[in-house]
């Protein structure tokens, strides 16, 4: 069984993260960091550049997550991250390869967050709502990501309204190399 220290904004970020595992070494399998909120802006936050620095999370294996409905977003704020991570002024260099370099061979992709200013924006569990959105964004994601060495996760519910959605939701995803898919109670 694996153990996984799930997100929570504002509350499971690198200090807490790095004061539980001095407390309890080796408990917890994976770490996921608080969802960066994917844009096509050309900054990202402090706060969230901060919390997925590597020398913030010695020792620990973390993921970090993204929130986006459409695959440019996604695509652009990993290349910030990647700029970030390495003070580079071109971010369109070879993501995959740095990201790797710093330990990062998964992100993963929040569509289960059920906050009412992440779903009207159609994000997260809003994007649930919307299967041909969700075809296209995933389509995106999953042929970016092909070849580059990094994985796509998926943290996802059963459905948006109703748990008889999760029948065509997980057909939709067994279409994609999804490398773990997270039930978001």
């Amino acid at each position: 069984m694996n153990i996984y220290f799930a997100p929570l904004e504002g509350i499971t970020g690198f200090v807490l993260r790095n004061a539980y595992e001095s407390c309890f070494p080796g408990t917890i399998d994976r770490y996921f960091a608080p969802f960066i909120a994917a844009s096509c802006r050309k900054k990202l936050a402090a706060r969230d550049l901060r919390d997925v620095l590597p020398e913030n999370n010695t020792g620990i294996c973390l993921i970090p997550q993204l929130l986006a409905n459409k695959g440019e977003d996604f695509i652009s704020t990993a290349q910030m991250l990647y700029q970030f991570l390495t003070n580079q002024t071109d971010c369109f260099l070879a993501v995959e390869r740095t990201l790797r370099e710093y330990g990062y061979t998964e992100l993963n992709l929040n569509l289960g967050c059920p906050s009412a200013t992440v779903v009207t924006k159609k994000r997260g569990a809003g994007l649930l709502a919307e299967p041909e959105l969700l075809k296209v964004f995933l389509t995106e994601c999953y042929d970016w990501a092909e070849g580059k060495g990094i994985r796509l996760s998926i943290k996802t519910r059963i459905g948006m309204a109703e748990e008889a959605e999760w029948e065509k939701l997980f057909s939709l995803y067994e279409a994609f190399p999804v490398s773990e898919l997270i039930i978001h109670p």
